[in-house]
């Protein structure tokens, strides 16, 4: 822990130059400077360390890993035997490309709805715009393992209650969830549709309607000002979006493990999982995809940075006015559907997976006594659940301590020193948001085993917080770098005045002003580890399993009552912190800036 006087040299102008905007030296002596200035950038350069560690680091041992072949003697030397032997396996050509049909698919949809929604939302008349946009919030923080388990309820071949419905009519239809497009459902139901909307939503609601209104006054229809003037304006923002849903496609494991195995469908994600639990594990195939996928993303990043760079346009200005287009007698109807929509992103899945664990046996309606709390009264009894409900709540709360303490010192060294590795701090902040969590996961893997001094962390809740912390650095990092850009440096320059040192001024000045921030960051980074899959999957050992994991080996092992029972409380520990998190996000209107 470092003590105030090291960080002494806050706020003194005659040091600006230096580390830190503003720096104290007056009345210390300059040999103590000197030190406490050294001291100072090693902790910062220690900082960037530390973050590279859990983000750039572990996806280049996916890399190097890649390359390693083991002969005779159990002798590894680089090769690039691994690669070759990946590509000549079938069931990887098809992953990959039932991983970009699947990935391609739902972003097309998804993006067309969004567009159609956000727009509704935003620039019209429509009934309860801002409720509507709350049960995207809603749906935002549903747990995926909820989802699919809730439409398998609804759509499960003839067990499934809406095909029993279905049955009952004279043709007799119904709808396979196991298949191509029923995939594709879960996963527009499962958050694609939805964080794609607020994010828009949010776009249009800050852009200017001054060029709108100029476009309609000189005769323009409102189809043609919307493709003509709205969508060039929003497309930066539409391009962005995409590739973080593209991004978020690849991450997906969930929902693919439980529906892909009836029809034989792999993708990327469960082929390298399957891989590495294979006797004996074929890591290094599992290697040579994962470095695949890095490669390939690497490239769409890049492009969408410089498509964003070239073509920005202003839609914020110091006139700005807020157009709002009157639907007339369609408003209603088109709440309906909008209502719809949000009751099939939320309540179904929700109602069906709390309907399910109450069931004497899944989806098996016409027994006498249907109803029971005995799965309940079952879970409850098994050691394997409270064993996971406390690795869930350790997990939670301790990345939820190290985000805020970490991704505060990041946002702070970014924004309020002269660090010299500063930018490189920020970009590297962004990362793991443009690389699926399955990825990062699997290269802290690689790093824990290849490096014997991590080698202790294998399997431990230590590393499944890391990883925790890592994936949800990008977003913590960007909340507190806007709560920091917006104190004022009088503030602690003031303090530093008065005699306090670095530290008092952050615990008395600067932590009071952000605490409703940096309870809001700690909450997000909960929710994660509550319903995060993906990133932790490959590194819990079985005593070290969270509450989503072990509900996703119930649906594999087909205990689905069972795994609906913890699966609702999956629910309402994500989506209560949620609400909690919503709300302190309200009151400092983050839901009007992101």
């Amino acid at each position: 822990m470092v003590s105030d006087e090291f960080f002494a040299l806050v706020n003194n102008p005659a040091e600006r130059g230096h580390i830190f905007p503003s720096v104290s030296l007056r009345f210390i002596p300059q040999s103590v400077a000197t030190r406490e200035r050294a001291g100072a950038v090693a902790l910062m350069w220690l900082l960037l360390l530390v973050v590279l560690g859990l983000t750039v680091l572990p996806l280049i041992m996916i890399l190097l890993s890649s390359f390693e072949a083991t002969g005779e003697g159990l002798k590894t030397s680089w090769s690039l035997r691994p690669w070759v032997e990946a590509w000549s396996n079938p069931k990887i050509v098809a992953a990959v490309g039932a991983t970009l049909r699947i990935a391609v698919t739902r972003l097309v949809i998804a993006l067309s709805v969004a567009v159609l929604i956000s727009w509704l939302l935003a620039r019209t008349n429509i009934p309860g715009s801002r409720w509507l946009e709350f049960g995207f919030w809603i749906s935002h923080f549903m747990p995926t393992i909820a989802v699919v388990q809730g439409w398998i309820f609804l759509l499960e071949g003839k067990v499934g209650l809406v095909n029993q419905w279905l049955g009952r009519l004279p043709f007799a239809a119904t709808v396979d969830l196991f298949s191509f497009w029923g995939i594709v459902w879960v996963h527009l139901m499962a958050q694609n549709i939805t964080v794609l909307v607020i994010l828009l939503t949010l776009a249009l609601r800050n852009m200017d309607a001054a060029l709108e209104e100029a476009s309609l006054l000189s005769g323009a229809s409102q189809a043609g000002t919307a493709a003509r003037i709205t969508l060039p304006l929003m497309m930066p923002t539409i391009t962005t979006l995409g590739l973080m849903g593209f991004v978020r496609a690849l991450e997906s494991f969930e929902v693919e493990r439980v529906l892909g195995p009836p029809i034989g469908l792999d993708i990327y994600s469960t082929l390298i999982v399957s891989m590495i639990r294979d006797d004996p594990p074929n890591v290094p195939a599992a290697t040579a995809l994962a470095s695949t996928v890095l490669l390939f993303m690497l490239p769409l990043v890049l492009l969408q940075r410089w498509y964003s760079g070239r073509h920005e346009h202003t839609t914020v200005s110091g006139r700005m006015r807020r157009g709002v287009i009157d639907l007339g007698h369609w408003r209603w109807p088109v709440f309906a559907l909008v209502l719809v929509l949000v009751c099939l992103l939320t309540v179904v899945p929700a109602l069906s997976v709390i309907a399910g664990s109450f069931m004497t046996r899944w989806g098996a309606f016409h027994l006498s006594h249907a109803w029971t709390v005995g799965h309940w009264a079952a879970v409850y009894g098994e050691f394997s659940f409270w064993s996971s409900f406390r690795n869930t709540m350790m997990i939670g709360l301790g990345a939820a301590f190290l985000a805020v303490a970490l991704l505060f010192l990041a946002a702070y060294v970014i924004v309020k020193t002269k660090f010299k590795g500063r930018r490189l701090l920020d970009l590297v902040s962004w990362l793991p948001w443009s690389f699926p969590g399955i990825l990062l996961g699997f290269g802290l893997l690689s790093l824990v085993l290849r490096v014997p001094l991590f080698r202790p962390l294998y399997g431990s809740v230590a590393l499944l917080i890391f990883a925790i912390v890592a994936v949800n650095m990008t977003v913590g990092t960007q909340l507190l770098k806007n709560g920091l850009m917006q104190l004022s440096g009088e503030l602690e320059e003031g303090s530093r005045a008065a005699g306090a040192s670095w530290g008092v001024t952050q615990l008395r000045i600067v932590l009071p002003l952000l605490a409703p921030m940096l309870v809001t960051v700690g909450l997000v980074v909960f929710i994660s580890a509550v319903r995060d899959v993906s990133t932790v999957l490959l590194l819990a050992a079985p005593g070290t399993r969270t509450l989503a994991l072990l509900s996703l080996d119930y649906i594999v092992t087909g205990r689905l009552e069972e795994a609906a029972v913890v699966t609702s409380l999956v629910i309402a520990l994500a989506v209560g912190t949620a609400l909690i998190a919503r709300s302190l996000g309200s009151r400092m209107g983050l839901d009007r800036r992101y």
